[in-house]
């Protein structure tokens, strides 16, 4: 009997037995690399001086995964997912307690189906180059999880890591966070194409990467100055909110911020709460922005809109901004829809609340209707922790820096903080106990980049994908098995 190997053994048929056998090492092997790089792709967000490794991450991720099956792809992509979401977001156990396993879940399974979109293109589009699939494919899943998606959740995405360094600041005023994501990704997948055979090339993008990390930055202007007082103060405490606002000492206000929830109750129905806030205003000759209920119902109490007033310096009520995007799983009220500038004699300024500005759009439309100033009501409660709180502060340096705005926030218990127009943030309190800072801030009316037509990157790459996957199903010299690897590295 012949010792010669059974030709119908393939390895890429799966066959005989043996060749499983052989395979399956290489399944294991593929995906606990895939997970090395989630970890990777997590360390800046627990670390936030380790930034410079996040490419690397996607390296090793999508170097991965496009060696597998589609099907084992996703297994591991979501793998990766978890390792990456289980460390930076466990502090949702404190909301939710165990139910943030299953929301890491479905925030890994993004990623999953983005190593599962990889490798089937990367074998049905052979002459597509990774650099160009991975970055597409990664910023429209990115994009359709952090908005469209019911769970909207944007944090932990590689664009944000990079925030406070100033080259991805000025490129955020161009591309906004989706492009410094597909700028990572792309690079990513770049190196790990050109390592094997071309090991200098892929050290130079490596080292061009770590330049970028070198770039000076530049001071903000200041144009038109204002001054923005924030107090900081648990919600109710109007005693002390007020007493903050005080001039005392210092110099008069144009505008005294108030956090979200400044009080719990309906502000405006309330005629002895309402006469209080417009005492404060005059008194101090400034404007009065501050969080409360809109319970615009009156046949039923319990539904309200979290909203944010503001208050002209003799006491009419000149505006208000209902909050758009509210937080999931708490009663946060009902949603607004509205984004509008709100104009005053100390400029057009431009009011958000907290959760708004975790997304980029309610930032943008306030800027398109001549916003000059973002001014954010937030509560960033006392129970979260600092890991929670750097997470977050990054969201809000990204809106800065996208739209070219200075933004001011009053928060309950530490996030109170300024952000300069390149994105820097410029002061802050370091304290969760009731206290005021005072900016002097610019008002800025140019429109960046990003605001004129630099948010529309996202949807361009989904729609890129979508001809994408329709070309890999219909053209006639796709070839199922080949990809941008030599095909025996790709386990079938």
């Amino acid at each position: 009997m012949s010792d010669a190997p059974d030709p119908r053994c393939e390895p890429s048929s799966g066959s005989c037995g043996a060749p499983i056998a052989r395979k399956l090492p290489d399944v294991w092997g593929w995906g606990a690399l895939a997970a090395l790089g989630g970890l990777v792709l997590a360390v800046p967000f627990l670390r936030p001086g380790l930034a410079p490794l996040l490419p690397f991450g996607a390296a090793i991720l999508v170097g991965s995964l496009v060696r597998l099956a589609p099907r084992h792809a996703f297994y591991a992509g979501f793998g990766a997912g978890m390792v990456c979401y289980l460390p930076t977001l466990h502090w949702l156990a404190s909301l939710f307690g165990p139910a943030m396993v299953p929301l890491c879940a479905i925030l890994a399974f993004f990623i999953g189906l983005t190593g599962g979109l990889l490798s089937w293109l990367s074998r049905r589009l052979p002459g597509v180059p990774l650099w160009l699939t991975a970055p597409v494919v990664w910023v429209a899943v990115e994009w359709y999880r952090s908005e469209p998606f019911i769970l909207r959740f944007g944090w932990i995405a590689p664009g944000y890591g990079v925030i406070r360094h100033p080259a991805f600041q000025a490129m955020a005023s161009w591309t906004g966070s989706y492009g410094i994501s597909l700028l990572i990704v792309a690079l990513g997948a770049a190196m790990v194409t050109l390592w094997p055979r071309r090991r200098l090339a892929a050290s130079a993008l490596a080292a061009a990467w770590l330049a970028l990390f070198m770039v000076p930055g530049h001071k903000a202007p200041t144009k038109r100055p204002m001054l923005v007082r924030m107090v900081q103060a648990n919600c109710e405490d109007t005693g002390e909110m007020s007493a903050q606002s005080r001039i005392g000492s210092g110099a008069r206000a144009d505008v005294t911020l108030w956090p979200e929830y400044s009080l719990l109750s309906d502000p405006i129905r309330d005629g002895a709460t309402f006469r209080r806030l417009q005492a404060t205003a005059r008194e101090n000759g400034t404007y009065l922005i501050f969080g409360g209920k809109d319970r615009f119902d009156a046949t039923q109490p319990e539904r309200f809109r979290n909203t944010a007033y503001v208050m002209a310096r003799d006491g009419r009520l000149v505006g208000r901004h209902v909050k758009v995007h509210t937080v999931h799983f708490v009663n946060d009220g009902e949603a607004g829809t509205a984004v509008r500038a709100i104009p005053t004699d100390v400029g057009r300024l431009g009011v958000a609340i907290c959760f708004d500005m975790d997304y980029p759009d309610v930032a943008r439309r306030l800027v398109e209707d001549g916003a000059e100033v973002f001014l954010v009501p937030n509560m960033d409660p006392l129970e979260w922790g600092p890991l929670q709180r750097e997470q977050h502060r990054a969201l809000f340096a990204m809106r800065a820096a996208e739209c070219g705005r200075w933004l001011a926030r009053a928060d309950v218990a530490g996030g109170t903080s300024v952000c300069a127009p390149n994105g820097e943030e410029v002061a802050r309190v370091h304290t969760t106990e009731p206290t005021r800072l005072d900016a002097r801030i610019g008002r800025m009316a140019h429109r960046t980049p990003y605001v004129r037509f630099g948010w529309v990157l996202p949807r361009v790459c989904v729609v890129l994908l979508c001809l994408a996957c329709v070309w890999a199903m219909t053209h006639p010299w796709r070839r199922a098995g080949q990809g941008v690897f030599a095909p025996e590295h790709h386990t079938a």
